[in-house]
């Protein structure tokens, strides 16, 4: 029982899918009826392949790190203003975490000298105040 494959009139060539041939052999005369075209399927699986290789998009973290600046350290202040007082002159490398407060360009924080912030017995000994956030690295909040 021999199945003719017959080229339709939209389709110069036939398509040899699978499912079509299926339905071909059942009595179907085009390949093309019934039958997902590639292009059909191009778009879901070219999605499907890009959406698993894009890169994720880089993740807040909840500490941050404190930059240099051109003075050598940035100033912890007791209120968003270069006029409040100073709490503390924060090192480069030292660790805040950002809190909601924004006000211009100042970011409201906690902040651990050094490694403080690692160990459990100063965990305890962080400072709160506002910080120039041009210094404050850009992965948190």
């Amino acid at each position: 029982m021999a199945t003719s494959i017959k080229k339709t009139a939209r389709s110069p060539r036939a398509f040899y899918h699978p499912l079509a041939l299926a339905q071909a052999s059942a009595g179907e005369t085009s390949l093309t009826r019934g039958a997902p075209g590639v292009r059909t399927l191009l778009l879901p699986i070219s999605l499907a392949i890009f959406s698993l290789l894009a890169p994720a998009p880089a993740a807040a973290t909840l500490f941050c790190t404190v930059l240099a600046s051109p003075d050598g350290f940035v100033a912890l202040r007791a209120a968003p203003s270069r006029h409040a007082r100073l709490i503390a002159r924060m090192q480069p490398g030292d660790d805040v975490q950002a809190l909601e407060g924004k006000r211009h360009a100042w970011q409201e924080v906690y902040h651990w000298h050094g490694l403080d912030r690692l160990d459990p017995a100063n965990r305890g000994d962080r400072r709160h105040g506002w910080a120039w956030s041009r210094y404050i690295s850009d992965e948190c909040g």
